[in-house]
């Protein structure tokens, strides 16, 4: 053991002087009495204070010397050299992947590496910057060359699980650039192992791998689809659960529709099996399904987080669309081919009282006495007029660009080489929005060939020229500026969200385009399974959601449009698979710069005698005043 600051043994010097004080006893004046049978007690008393009398035995004094001497081994600093790996400077990385959530080590693996860490801190000295790396969903430095002890104290303190992977890879990444600034680096790695290090990456900086966890004792549940049936009367729930010890399990699974208990069935896994499940029968109604591991009392499972599993339905209603034509391959195809659509065609000589869909398409003339039907309505190439447009003549070869830049209805549609033999001249209608116009010379500049709007609660979309009477079938343009009207048309049976997603995954939610208007911003609120509520701006008529940290369902919802639920499973092989290995850094990480690492590290103790001396200091202060301390105690029993 050594001392750092050896000099405070000086105050051994006053040692003696205690002992001094117990020798110098307080003299009292002589008197002669007639008897000391009455004094025998004062006699006494006048012998223990005699000065330089033989020193007897005294605890008070005892504890004193102790006190003293433990207080000057505290100010001496001692330390110990650990002899391990110290280096100039700390970099600590720690796995927050889900794994780290397993319990074969008490009371959990994360927990565990937060008590090796706290310990590994301890053992540093004051001046060693500390850089504190988590590697989870995403790796981020939480402390960078820090000197702060309270602030690593408490980092260490907050961290959490997180339901994803780990990225150890980004996380070695950072740590070896700021190793590249601050010569002598040790890194550490506190990890299970679950993830893999590139074997071409090289790190600056000594590695150490601490391994976290003892047992590899798993099962969990790593699919769960849904799939309607071909007549569209039930679902089946595919459900996957896989055995990843080593050892044969009984378990029980347990289904639930939206909320509801629906079927319960007992499985056997061999060790290291995998078995696939069918759930039939499902109402096709059911909304949420949700799939679960029920505890075993008999079976070793040391990570719960991957024993349930949830998946959404998505029912979609089909659009029915009418089309009113006479015969028009190229506009049956693109409308067929879209999906969700269900497709009729109407012969217009049979239109007479048209019966109402939820888009009906008018590629025809219809008889005057012909009444409208009910829903919203895409005309083409109208030759009458009706109530909500009228017909004033013609346009010959106008020349099409789109009204405005940025239109979300002409995204990705170029009109650059439609040529259009003519048209029908309709002055835009107040409540309607140009599309397309035409660029030709003179009094059909600016006549619009492709309007939208909205009108006596319907949309309508209104295309001024024949598609017999232009190449605008034969272009890329044709089907994707079709399916663009169709969805603005119908906006919420057309709304696309995906049904499931990867912990920590980015959800791109596109707002319809019924509901999206340039210019205008637009706020989606999404409902995480702990029931917060996230607000996001839509930008270009999208959003990207990226904060899926928890496993469970979403809601999302865009102004009045109807809620959309998505689910957030962990469905990782990588993580359900805790087994814990020892990365090798020898052979998966080149390192760098390792000669001048092999100083000891010093441990310092003045702490612990500093502690060791408040605790005598203590003890002595009670002994001396017991009596005291009696007393009172007992006048508080007689007042109760």
């Amino acid at each position: 053991m050594n001392f750092l600051t050896p000099a405070a043994f000086g105050l051994g010097l006053l040692l003696p002087l205690i002992v001094v004080l117990y020798l110098l006893k307080l003299r009292r004046f002589e008197r002669r009495v007639s008897s000391t049978y009455l004094w025998r007690r004062m006699v006494r008393d006048l012998e223990a204070n005699a000065p330089w009398q033989r020193l007897q035995r005294n605890l008070l004094l005892f504890l004193q010397l102790l006190f003293l001497s433990t207080l000057i081994f505290a100010l001496a600093r001692p330390y110990i050299m650990s002899g391990e790996f110290s280096g100039q400077s700390a970099i600590l990385i720690v796995d927050t992947s889900a794994s780290m959530a397993a319990t074969d080590v008490a009371p959990s693996r994360l927990e565990n590496a937060k008590q090796q860490i706290n310990h590994r801190v301890s053992s540093l000295a004051h001046d060693v910057p500390i850089t504190f790396i988590t590697a989870g969903i995403q790796a981020r430095v939480l402390a960078a060359s820090s000197l702060d002890r309270r602030q690593i104290s408490q980092i260490i303190q907050n961290l959490h699980v997180e339901m994803g992977g780990s990225d150890i890879e980004t996380a070695l990444q950072l740590a070896s650039a700021i190793a590249a600034r601050q010569p002598l680096t040790v890194i550490d790695i506190y990890s299970d192992g679950g993830a893999a290090i590139p074997t071409n990456l090289a790190v600056n900086g000594q590695l150490r791998f601490v391994s976290i966890g003892s047992s590899g004792a798993n099962q969990a549940i790593t699919r769960l689809l849904l799939e309607t049936s071909p007549g569209g009367e039930d679902t089946t729930a595919f459900i996957q659960v896989v055995n990843y010890s080593d050892e044969e399990v009984h378990r029980r699974l347990k289904v639930t529709m939206d909320g509801s208990p629906f079927h319960v069935m007992d499985i056997s896994l061999a060790g290291q099996e995998e078995a696939s499940l069918l759930v039939e029968a499902i109402p096709i109604n059911a909304e949420i399904v949700e799939a679960q591991l029920l505890p075993a009392s008999t079976t070793e499972d040391y990570l719960s987080i991957d024993d349930l599993a949830y998946s959404v339905s998505r029912q979609q209603v089909p659009v029915l669309v009418n089309l009113i034509s006479p015969g028009n391959r190229f506009l049956e195809s693109a409308l067929s081919l879209l999906p969700g659509v269900q497709l009729t065609r109407t012969d217009p000589r049979s239109a007479g009282l048209l019966a109402g869909s939820d888009i009906t398409v008018i590629d025809a003339a219809l008889p005057l006495t012909t009444t409208l039907p009910a829903g919203n309505l895409f005309f083409i190439a109208p030759v009458n007029s009706t109530e909500y447009f009228s017909v004033t003549g013609v346009l010959e070869h106008p020349i099409p660009i789109p009204a405005a830049d940025n239109l979300e209805l002409m995204k990705y549609i170029s009109m650059a080489d439609v040529n259009i033999l003519d048209g029908v001249e309709i002055p835009l209608p107040v409540y309607a929005e140009p599309i397309i116009i035409s660029a030709s010379e003179g009094t059909q500049k600016g006549r619009p060939l492709l309007f939208v709007g909205e009108s006596g609660g319907r949309r309508l979309v209104v295309q001024a020229f024949s598609l017999q009477h232009s190449d605008f079938p034969l272009q890329v343009a044709f089907p994707l500026l079709i399916a663009n009207l169709i969805q603005w048309l119908a906006p919420d049976q057309l709304y696309s969200i995906p049904a499931q997603s990867d912990p920590g995954g980015a959800v791109s939610i596109n707002l319809p385009l019924g509901i999206f208007a340039p210019g205008v911003n637009q706020v989606v609120t999404v409902t995480r399974p702990d029931g917060q509520k996230i607000e996001q701006q839509a930008r270009d008529g999208r959003v990207i959601y990226s904060d899926t940290s928890q496993t469970g369902i979403y809601t999302v919802k865009i102004g009045d449009s109807s809620a959309v639920k998505f689910a957030v499973n962990l469905f990782s092989a990588q993580e359900s698979q805790i087994k814990p290995s020892k990365l090798a850094p020898a052979t998966s990480v080149v390192n760098q710069g390792v000669s001048g690492f092999e100083q000891s590290s010093r441990q310092e103790w003045w702490r612990i005698f500093a502690l060791l001396a408040l605790a005598l200091l203590t003890l002595e202060w009670l002994l001396y005043h017991r009596s005291s301390l009696a007393y009172l105690a007992g006048k508080i029993s007689k007042a109760r």
